[in-house]
């Protein structure tokens, strides 16, 4: 890492939780716990703190990647801006007394207990809380994934990675007998080539797979049109496309490769006297942990879309999703900066 200090503009300087009360358990994933902060801010704000373990980097690791690595490859207003603050014990104190309580009261998910934050820790980083409030705002968010082609997958391929992915796992889950997800009136997959369709029925109905509310489906199908910030992920994927298996172990900027290729976007719109206004902004473009079990298992599972046939579409497993995904959408030549 590059290890230059940050300037005053990256730092939480006032503390922000100084009692139990000053927070909310929101959410939390394998690496890290997120918990809303109650107090009157604008914009109002979230605090992401580190679980114990190794599973990622520290907070201030994180924050120096996002200044030198991600920062560079996007405009400011389609990132989401980050600060961190400092931690002390008090702090973690009164944090894990709101992850057990979350726990006491059923709230924090069962297979999350008896995980919580190092005593130790030193940072957090505070962002802001994209959530919709009151009825003039409304949001979706997801993962728009590869929005090119596996530079590994063979000619003729007829499924993009995500979509040859999804269908893998669909079909390992089958096998292992796991209950699949009970038929919905709304899809909930799209391949994320739908994200580069002119199409607005296209667009629709990505809308409706991420959950738009019905009656904003038209709205963001048109958000989703020509979208600057999707249009600048794939660019900058395309610059970072050094993700095929002749690359693994190869590159030391892997990071930021697989990083944009698993980040997340919100698009909020707010209703407004003068129109709709749209905000795009891309999260959770962390750096990744590649190490070498972590590169034997990419490399594992790139290895299998190839030979089983996943990308071709002649994996013989008579109950994959034979619909076709939208990868010629990736030809796309017309990327906006």
């Amino acid at each position: 890492m590059h290890g230059q200090p940050f300037s005053d503009d990256n730092y939480q300087f006032e503390p922000l939780v100084t009692k139990t009360e000053d927070v909310t358990y929101l959410a939390e994933g394998n690496a890290n716990v997120v918990f809303t902060i109650n107090r009157s801010l604008e914009p109002p704000m979230v605090l992401r703190v580190r679980k114990a373990g190794d599973s990622t980097y520290p907070s201030y690791v994180l924050m120096d990647f996002y200044e030198h690595e991600v920062k560079r490859m996007f405009a400011c207003h389609q990132i989401l801006p980050l600060k961190l603050m400092e931690m002390t014990r008090a702090i973690i104190q009164n944090l894990n007394v709101v992850i057990s309580k979350a726990e006491a009261e059923g709230i924090r998910p069962e297979k999350r207990h008896g995980t919580y934050i190092d005593p130790h820790e030193s940072t957090a980083i505070v962002l802001p809380d994209m959530r919709a409030r009151g009825d003039k705002e409304s949001m979706i968010e997801f993962k728009p994934k590869w929005l090119l082609q596996s530079p590994s997958a063979p000619q003729g391929s007829l499924r993009c990675r995500t979509c040859a992915l999804r269908e893998m796992r669909a079909s390992d889950d089958r096998k292992q007998g796991k209950n699949e997800k009970q038929p919905s009136n709304r899809p909930t997959a799209f391949c994320p080539f739908d994200l580069l369709a002119s199409n607005i029925e296209v667009l629709k109905s990505v809308a409706v797979a991420v959950g738009a509310p019905n009656d904003k489906i038209d709205q963001f199908a048109n958000a989703l049109k020509n979208n600057q910030t999707i249009q600048r992920l794939r660019k900058v994927q395309e610059l970072r496309n050094n993700v095929g298996l002749h690359h693994i172990r190869k590159h030391d900027d892997m990071s930021l490769s697989m990083s944009i290729r698993d980040c997340t976007i919100f698009i909020k719109i707010t209703e407004s006297t003068d129109g709709p206004l749209i905000q795009s902004v891309l999260a959770d473009m962390d750096m990744k942990k590649l190490d070498g079990e972590h590169f034997l298992k990419w490399e594992k599972t790139e290895s299998r879309l190839i030979s089983e046939g996943w990308y071709q579409g002649t994996e013989g497993d008579g109950q994959s999703d034979k619909h076709p995904c939208n990868l010629d959408l990736g030809s796309v030549k017309a990327v906006q900066e």
